[in-house]
């Protein structure tokens, strides 16, 4: 509350108080939490405060079900009747189904609207609660927006719980509070104009090993008390407990701790556009016998996945892909496989050298390679942003360069190039495993052997000028 009722140093003139008042700092509060922990006391006292504090003409509170927005106002009609002072400013209740209200006699209104397309047309409120905002539609939120517009300082609350593929309004407010909004230059940064807050666990999956202790487990106190700030207030262990037995464990992580299956709608291509990425598939391409061949190797930051990207000149271009053998691709789940499989391929193709970002999940491999007499190659921070700089460059040419890189159209990095993302590093940028929409090992490898390329060819020993020559003259 403190955190969403924040003001700025701008004021407005609030014509039913007669003063002037600070604005707020957030025009939209995000709030996701489980069920049952005190989002629809949070939206009583935001609405109780509008009315006889904060001098807000209409405020509005909609819910996606009709029992829903009922129950909340019978809530509301209750506190106000069970208070002498607040009671006595009621001027009338409107109990119609499907137009709730409560008019004061300043010409107050607190109104209850159950969310259809084009509800919210022709209302000017001050404040809007959307409850239950998992359920909420891009129609809906367009239909209720511009409302708020004619307002001096008004106030738009989502809240709800975790949130699934078709949350996308949700999802998109969720992106702006955990990722940011992009800047001129494409880089997150905070929304100033949005609080959210969440709770949930980071939770384990099908792909932690036994004993994960980088993850959030679904059946500990400590990952109930995470996600449940209710948790010994308004809930108890032994009830969350009961409801681990008795639930599928995917509805019992959703419904109890937060954790969702949120929409990446807007997170595609972001950064490399499909075309581009499209346009540079050569399938008939391989790296000619004989030249310089650098692979890259990458592990994601939780240790999920890690993967071996190569690039060698292919006659007229850079080659990169993904190395595999007759099984599989080099692009796996876990990560204790990758040391003996770079070691497999140095004995047998003897590439010129292996690229690591010693700074990153795959640094702790580089002792094992060095030992197995690998030339392993560490990239600077600086030469790491010039190295997704220049791919980049290479796939998605700016006006004035040439595309030179090449690939053979591999699933796995081609979902890795659609879900990168792309955060801030100095004065350049570099690949974001956090905020990207997908796993992108697979482009962090090809991004570091086609700098790994690059930096061999420029440096390896070239044949010396002779310091004399004698013969014939002709």
């Amino acid at each position: 509350m403190e955190q969403a009722c924040a003001v700025r140093e701008k004021t407005f003139f609030n014509e039913y108080t007669g003063e002037h008042q600070r604005m707020w700092a957030a025009l939209e509060v995000g709030l996701m939490v489980s069920r049952q922990n005190g989002k629809g006391s949070i939206l009583e006292a935001r609405e109780l405060a509008g009315l006889f504090l904060l001098g807000e003409r209409t405020v509005v509170h909609s819910a996606h079900q009709f029992d829903t927005s009922k129950e909340h106002f019978l809530r509301m009609l209750t506190l106000l009747e069970g208070v002498p002072d607040f009671d006595r400013e009621i001027k009338a209740v409107t109990r119609s189904h499907g137009d709730e209200g409560i008019l004061l006699k300043s010409g107050q209104r607190l109104r209850f609207r159950t969310r259809t397309k084009g509800g919210g047309r022709g209302w000017s409120p001050d404040f809007i609660a959307l409850d239950e905002a998992m359920y909420l539609t891009s129609e809906q939120v367009g239909a209720l927006m511009p409302s708020l517009s004619a307002r001096p300082n008004p106030q738009l609350w989502y809240t709800g719980s975790a949130g699934t593929k078709e949350s996308t309004q949700f999802g998109r407010v969720r992106h702006r509070g955990t990722k940011g909004v992009k800047n001129a230059q494409g880089i997150y940064v905070p929304d100033p104009r949005l609080m959210y807050a969440e709770w949930s666990i980071d939770a384990c999956d099908e792909l932690c090993i036994p004993g994960c202790d980088e993850h959030d487990r679904h059946d500990t106190v400590e990952s109930y008390a995470k996600s449940n700030p209710g948790l010994g207030i308004r809930i108890t262990v032994e009830h969350v407990e009961a409801e681990r037995r008795s639930m599928d464990p995917a509805m019992f992580a959703q419904e109890r701790l937060g954790v969702g299956d949120w929409p990446v709608e807007g997170d595609q291509w972001a950064v490399i556009g499909e075309d581009a990425w499209k346009r540079r598939i050569d399938e008939t391409s391989e790296i000619t016998s004989g030249s310089i061949k650098v692979l890259g190797i990458d592990i994601s930051p939780n240790r999920e996945f890690a993967a071996i990207g190569v690039c060698g000149e292919n006659g007229d271009c850079l080659h990169v892909e993904i190395t595999s053998n007759e099984i599989q691709m080099d692009h796996r789940p876990g990560a204790d496989w990758l040391a003996g499989r770079v070691m497999e391929i140095w004995d047998r193709v003897r590439p010129d050298a292996v690229v690591v970002d010693k700074a990153g999940q795959a640094g702790s491999v580089i002792d094992e390679l060095v030992s197995h007499g690998i030339n392993v190659i560490c990239p600077t921070t600086a030469e790491y942003g010039q190295a997704c700089g220049s791919f980049t460059s290479g796939v998605q040419p700016r006006k004035g360069e040439v595309a030179d890189i090449v690939h053979i159209d591999q699933l796995g990095l081609n979902e890795a190039v659609a879900g990168a993302d792309k955060r801030a590093l100095g004065e350049k940028w570099a690949w974001d495993k956090r905020t990207s929409a997908s796993d992108i090992t697979p482009l962090v490898a090809v991004t570091l052997a086609a700098w790994g390329y690059r930096k061999v060819l420029f440096e390896k020993p070239k044949a010396a000028t002779p310091w004399a020559f004698w013969g014939d003259d002709e």
